[in-house]
């Protein structure tokens, strides 16, 4: 049943990516493999926070679970009914 409603889920997500712009599509694509840095996230788009807020309001649920204040880097990740998703595979929070 995980398999089948992880696959459910992945078709969703695709068909989501479908009706976004390119650099909304290219970050969740990117999400949808697991965490990601914020540095990676602006090689995709120098407003990355502009793109993952209009994500956010589209109904995604993207966390930043990580910040190192000292080197700035911070870690995002896609969660899905509370648990996060990464691979086509999702882990309770």
């Amino acid at each position: 049943m995980e398999g089948e409603m992880a696959t459910q889920l992945g078709l969703e997500l695709r068909a989501e990516r479908k009706r976004l712009s390119d650099q909304c599509s290219l970050i969740l694509g990117r999400l949808m493999q697991g965490m990601v840095t914020n540095d990676e996230l602006s090689r995709i788009s120098r407003k990355y926070t502009g793109r993952i807020s209009d994500l956010r309001k589209r109904g995604h649920d993207i966390r930043c679970v990580k910040q190192n204040r000292a080197t700035g880097l911070s870690y995002y990740c896609l969660f899905i009914e509370g648990a996060y998703w990464h691979g086509g595979r999702s882990w309770t929070a």
